[in-house]
């Protein structure tokens, strides 16, 4: 914000520079072309003026030359009178106006000495208010003030810098405008009120507020010694209370004082403020006091000396090999149980202070165990041996056998094709396009030997290639098994024991398509991914195919049951035993009945929605059985009545 001021500022001053340029130029161009108008502009303030050596001193003040782009530019109000170049200036003749009463005689004026009347009409005419100027300089005295304040509280000059670089700028703005800078010099004034003024203030608060917050410095320091010295107490105490009583105590501690420094570290010392201190410096006060009592407690016990010491034997180890020691120190509840480990042969084998042994290279060795407590020893004898490597069966497969067992347990039926088939590309994505989980196969039972130096690389690569796996197989993507919603198929379950009882009662032409509906319909209702569209695609199946079955033909007269036999036996009862004229009658009869039949199967349709397949008052096959019958008996009389007449 600062330099975007100050840009503003020097171009308004390059601004002001290039004006007055163009005013002296022309008061210079005047002062060259037209003495006589100078002459008379001079009589007429001689009337006013002072004595003559006063007015002539100050008449003969150089007037600034015209600048030039190339001649430097000097900002200072003095500026030092530029003498023209010989070849830019000609020698101009005197003028000599005649007197008259109201002209007083002008001595002539030339090149020379020309008039500086720029300075007097800003002289004349100032745009500034020394009221207004006096003003802001006591609004600024007044913010320079708190300044030196933030300085003598301890203020750093980065955080002075901003401040400084606001007075600098608010002081330059009252200077051009007591100065007149500017076609309207209030516009300083303006960028003081809307601009620096506000930035400051809030400047100079941030400082104040920063300075105001409390030194934190002693509790750091107070927190760090708190620190220090439970460190200090918890290890020497640790060998003391292990197998101990005192071993509750002492993990409770530990863990208390873990808390406190895990936090510690959450929260830097940069960050923390008074709160933090407040809660966690008598935490640690209170954990070291708990621990300086628990070191009392445990001093005042009687102290039970050291009577011997044992050492487990040692296996044979191979180069490279490590093992840990086991010492048992005597008696049990021996005060110091502390002891001391060393190898013969330490090209062979080493020892560290924790037991760990170390085997170097081949050969023999012997490791002594002593205790501070009595001096007591004991003594083990080792053999490291040339090592060839470790077989591949002895190296850990628990992970390799998990992936191997989630990829055989994987159904490529319940994953989708693209990831299923993503899945297979990965495994074999290798130079010898193997099958990762082939090669995995068979590492558990291979046969070989890794080289000594390398087991741990080995045993990290198996882990590696086994979590690889299980990394490719997550790219498998099951469909979708979650069973739809509140799908209703009561609706399916009515529409297949409808099918079913139409099957059982039979005597139909052709059930195919209904059996084919029904076994569809039962998929779908023992599918526990079904959505509501498929239940309900099934039962209009299964309908569809109950209203379009049609039944058999006995004998081919389209009447199963009621065929003409029945009508020729009635015609036979009607006391003749020719068959003369039976067959028009089982003609005209099995056509009849063929219509009857037609209705009947109308009337099936109109009656599928029957749920338990009762019988319906005013059954449509009923009333076609009667219709036939009744059309047998009218053919029999008119056949009777023929053979009377004959």
């Amino acid at each position: 914000m600062k330099h975007t001021r100050m840009e503003r500022h020097e171009e308004k001053i390059r601004a002001t520079i290039k004006r007055n340029k163009k005013i002296i130029t022309f008061t210079t161009l005047v002062g060259l072309i037209c003495p006589a108008t100078l002459g008379t502009i001079q009589a007429l303030a001689d009337e006013t003026a002072p004595p003559v050596e006063q007015t002539t001193e100050q008449t003969t003040e150089p007037v600034t030359e015209p600048v030039t782009p190339e001649q430097p530019i000097n900002e200072t109000p003095s500026q030092e009178p530029v003498t023209p170049e010989p070849e830019q200036t000609a020698p101009i003749e005197q003028v000599t106006e005649v007197p008259t009463d109201s002209t007083p005689v002008q001595a002539p004026v030339t090149a020379e000495t020309p008039v500086n009347t720029l300075e007097q009409t800003q002289a004349i005419t100032p745009l500034s208010n020394p009221t207004v100027v006096a003003e802001y300089r006591a609004k600024l005295a007044n913010y320079q003030a708190q300044a030196n304040q933030l300085v003598a509280d301890g203020a750093t000059p980065a955080q002075m810098a901003t401040i400084n670089a606001l007075l600098s700028a608010f002081e330059s703005n009252i200077n051009n405008y007591e100065n007149d800078i500017g076609d309207v010099p209030t516009i300083w004034l303006a960028d003081i009120d809307s601009g620096i003024i506000p930035t400051l203030e809030t400047e100079i608060q941030t400082v104040s507020d920063q300075l105001s917050q409390p030194d934190l410095s002693a509790l750091h320091a107070k927190w760090q010694e708190y620190m220090t010295a439970i460190q200090a107490l918890l290890d020497e105490l640790e060998s003391k209370v292990t197998g101990t009583s005192y071993q509750t105590r002492y993990t409770a501690l530990w863990n208390r004082w873990d808390t406190a420094s895990i936090t510690g570290n959450m929260f830097p010392e940069n960050v923390r403020d008074q709160a933090f201190y407040d809660i966690w410096l008598p935490e640690l006060a209170s954990i070291l006091e708990d621990l300086q009592q628990l070191k009392a407690d445990i001093s005042s016990e009687p102290t039970v000396s050291v009577t011997g010491v044992t050492l487990a034997p040692i296996p044979e180890m191979g180069e490279g090999g490590t093992y840990q020691l086991t010492a048992t120190v005597m008696p049990e509840n021996a005060t110091n149980k502390d002891v001391t480990f060393t190898s013969s042969n330490p090209s062979v084998a080493t020892v560290d202070a924790n037991g760990i042994v170390t085997a170097i290279s081949e050969g023999t060795f012997t490791i002594t165990v002593t205790t501070v407590d009595g001096g007591f020893t004991a003594s083990t004898n080792g053999v490291v041996k040339a090592d060839d490597g470790k077989p591949m069966k002895d190296f850990d497969y628990t992970a390799v056998l998990a992936a191997i067992a989630r990829y055989d347990a994987m159904v490529k039926d319940e994953y989708t094709p693209e990831s299923w088939k993503a899945m297979e590309a990965e495994m074999i994505n290798n130079d010898e396009k193997l099958h990762l989980i082939d090669y995995l196969r068979k590492l558990p039972n291979a046969e070989g030997t890794v080289p000594p130096g390398y087991e741990n690389q080995f045993q990290t690569d198996l882990n590696a290639y086994a979590a690889k796996a299980q990394s490719i197989m997550d790219m498998a993507i099951k469909k979708d098994v979650t069973p739809p919603k509140d799908v209703d198929k009561s609706g399916l379950e009515e529409a297949i024991k409808k099918g079913d009882q139409a099957i059982k009662d039979g005597n139909l032409k052709d059930d195919s398509k209904l059996v084919t509906a029904i076994e569809d319909g039962k998929k779908i209702l023992n599918d526990d991914k079904a959505t509501q569209a498929q239940v309900n695609e099934a039962v209009k199946n299964i309908t569809e195919a109950i209203n379009a079955l049609e039944k058999a033909d006995n004998g081919g007269n389209g009447n199963g049951g009621n065929n003409g036999n029945d009508n020729n036996q009635n015609g036979n009862n009607n006391g003749s035993n020719s068959n003369n004229g039976t067959g028009n009658n089982n003609q005209n009869t099995n056509t009849n009945q063929n219509k009857a039949n037609n209705s009947n199967n109308q009337s099936n349709k109109n009656n599928t929605n029957n749920k338990d397949n009762l019988p319906l008052t005013g059954d449509t096959t009923t009333n076609g059985l009667l219709a036939g019958l009744s059309m047998v008996g009218l053919s029999a009389i008119a056949l009777l009545k023929r053979k009377r007449k004959a």
